[in-house]
């Protein structure tokens, strides 16, 4: 008969530290999602019409691709230089540049020379693109918008079947008003492909469909840092059938980059990728982030490169080496404990990523409502959710909204605030989906 140490069972049972913050969690819960609908509704509305009135003075100030669209129009550089034939210029910030003018009579200032920054993306993104470089620039970021809608329809069907009891319009709702979804359409990002990439790939590995889920996993080779940390788990647990998914998957984006744009077009790429891992790169915005490097730039603002990058690496291997030994059960589809071990590496994912912004949120969607559904008898889980759902949102409309009579100001960051509390929230979040994997290999 397995015993439990005293220092456990003083945390488990009634009065300890872990029973009483059940507790409480429970009674904050319950007051939050037993807010009458009507109510539910009406804070919705208030903040979509925060939404739009932010989104509709951004656009009157600048028109597009200034700031709305504006890392569409950086994918749209790319596909340009790509469809006339200059594959040299991809991944050239100074070539590409003459681009993304092409997008300048578009904005409110065509006298002003719109910015080019680095695309980390591999070459495939921009093949995807060059159809769409023939269409008038805001009917073609237009259509984008539709496919990502198009996306968001298939995550949500996800959510509906896996946490019913949310709601269809509860759950479109929270959906669109969240800040990671409202990036993504905002700038015009893609991680709402990848989001579903992400969710097939989970919702096939759960219930032992190793090889297609793993074939997903390798899709998100477009931004493969989201991939990794998942990709390693599949080796250390000897998943070979989705290994092997996965270098299919990998495969793919690999070969059609290569198809697309020439074998030394993924030399580029990698090369601008690794250009950008200065820990407070211009580029990458690191201090805007939802990771490790966020919090250590926001942290210490002095901090040097090489530190920096030493510290990150030092907190990513002890975030690795924690969720390794909570999930050191053995593999099995179709029970809680896998579930329970995918959602763990899945959001630690997000801490360890180098390059890893708000928008990137977007790929837990499902697991958050696979989380939800399983938490049901874990209370301090559902309200590490709640929090990690709205209270970004309540932050930004609170700080960018009331705090600031409703003025923006566009030398400050204009869809996210205190990155560091979204850190905190997600790490947060890492914490309490350990435990259920403890709990579970201690069984």
């Amino acid at each position: 008969m397995t015993t439990t140490s005293p220092p456990v069972e003083a945390l488990n049972r009634p009065g300890g530290a872990r029973q009483t913050l059940s507790r409480w969690s429970q009674t904050i819960v319950d007051r939050v999602t037993t807010i009458p609908t009507p109510v539910q509704i009406g804070l919705a509305l208030l903040v979509i019409l925060f939404y739009a009135q932010r989104i509709w003075t951004v656009y009157r100030d600048s028109g597009l691709f200034r700031r709305l669209g504006f890392d569409w129009g950086l994918f749209y550089s790319q596909a340009t230089a790509l469809a006339a034939g200059d594959v040299k210029a991809m991944y050239q910030v100074d070539q590409l540049g003459r681009y993304v003018q092409r997008l300048v009579p578009f904005t409110t200032t065509p006298d002003v020379a719109l910015l080019q920054w680095p695309s980390p993306y591999p070459p495939l993104l921009a093949a995807a693109l060059v159809p769409l470089t023939q269409l008038s620039p805001p009917l073609a970021f237009g259509i984008w918008t539709a496919l990502s809608l198009a996306a968001s329809a298939l995550l949500l069907w996800r959510v509906n079947q896996l946490a019913p009891t949310v709601g269809k319009t509860r759950a479109t709702l929270i959906f669109f008003t969240t800040l990671p979804v409202l990036q993504a359409f905002l700038l015009g990002q893609p991680v709402l492909f990848l989001a579903v990439a992400m969710a097939e790939s989970y919702l096939a590995l759960r219930k032992g469909a190793d090889f297609r889920g793993g074939a997903w996993l390798g899709l998100l080779a477009l931004k493969p840092q989201y991939g990794l940390l998942l990709g390693l788990f599949l080796v250390w647990k000897r998943r070979w059938r989705a290994v092997a998914g996965a270098c299919a998957g990998l495969g793919v984006v690999v070969i059609a980059s290569a198809l697309a744009a020439g074998p030394q077009s993924l030399l580029d790429y990698a090369t601008a990728v690794s250009a950008m891992g200065d820990i407070r790169d211009p580029y990458a915005a690191a201090a805007e982030m939802v990771n490790w490097r966020s919090l250590i730039v926001n942290a210490r603002p002095s901090i040097g490169n090489t530190s920096g990058v030493l510290l990150f690496l030092v907190l990513s291997v002890l975030t690795v080496a924690a969720i390794a030994w909570a999930t050191r059960a053995p593999w099995r589809a179709r029970t809680t404990t896998l579930e329970w071990q995918l959602l763990a590496v899945i959001v630690g994912t997000f801490l360890v990523s180098y390059h890893s912004h708000m928008h990137g949120l977007a790929l837990l969607t499902v697991p958050l409502a696979a989380m939800w559904s399983l938490s049901l008898r874990e209370p301090t889980v559902r309200l590490a959710v709640l929090a990690f759902v709205f209270l970004p949102t309540v932050a930004f409309v609170g700080v960018a909204g009331l705090g600031h009579g409703f003025t923006i100001n566009y030398d400050d960051p204009l869809w996210v605030v205190w990155p560091v509390f979204n850190v905190v929230l997600l790490a947060v979040l890492l914490v309490t989906t350990l435990q259920p994997c403890v709990d579970e290999a201690g069984r």
